[in-house]
């Protein structure tokens, strides 16, 4: 449960800035209309010591032209919530963010050499994923896809579960050329995982990291 302590519209958050009586655990934001004058104040809220550790989620739809991951990283948004999610899916994206707060080690990337089933509309294939967090992996592709193509993804993590791990994710970055392979690598934003997939990836960053 969360306790909802301010809520602006777009033109107030923008003008006022985040000015809180008393300071938030999380700040969620509207990105879709995202001013010059609101980022600012996103930076000047961000750049204040006492609001350096509040995370900071955008909420946004995610553009034909892809996601701007750098800029995002830095006016320190952590995060993203698509727009077209359903209510459920926000409040596992919270929860998702708060777990990885308590628990950093897990939500770290970390290489890997994982064999993962990929498919979207125009492709099928088995892959690998080359690293892993519960945020995402990046993964390599025979297809040259293109940034926003969603990826219906399937592996299992055999040293700590034998359960199928079933993910929708959205291509946020790749490289145009080929590796030394000769494919593809693309970055991909999972849409959230379920608690208990989340929980299974968490113990492989832990392996991963221990070995």
């Amino acid at each position: 449960d969360y306790d909802l302590i301010e809520c602006q519209p777009n033109d107030a958050a923008s003008n006022t800035g985040f000015d809180f009586d008393s300071l938030p655990d999380l700040v969620v934001v509207d990105l879709e209309s995202a001013a010059e004058s609101k980022m600012r104040k996103i930076r000047e809220f961000r750049g204040s010591r006492r609001n350096r550790r509040i995370p900071i989620l955008g909420v946004m739809k995610f553009a034909k032209n892809g996601l701007n991951i750098p800029m995002l990283r830095a006016h320190g948004i952590v995060g993203l919530i698509d727009y077209n999610s359903d209510p459920d899916a926000v409040a596992r994206r919270i929860d998702s963010l708060f777990r990885s707060l308590a628990e950093t080690r897990l939500y770290e990337r970390v290489p890997c050499f994982l064999p993962i089933e990929v498919s979207s509309e125009s492709y099928a294939g088995n892959e690998y994923a080359l690293d892993i967090s519960t945020s995402g992996v990046r993964v390599t592709i025979d297809d040259r896809a293109e940034l926003n193509t969603d990826l219906e993804m399937r592996f299992r993590l055999p040293m700590v579960s034998g359960q199928w791990i079933d993910v929708t994710g959205r291509v946020v970055h790749r490289i145009d050329k080929r590796n030394s392979a000769g494919r593809y690598e693309v970055g991909v934003f999972f849409y959230s995982l379920a608690k208990d997939s989340q929980m299974i990836v968490g113990r492989e960053i832990e392996r991963l990291l221990a070995d």
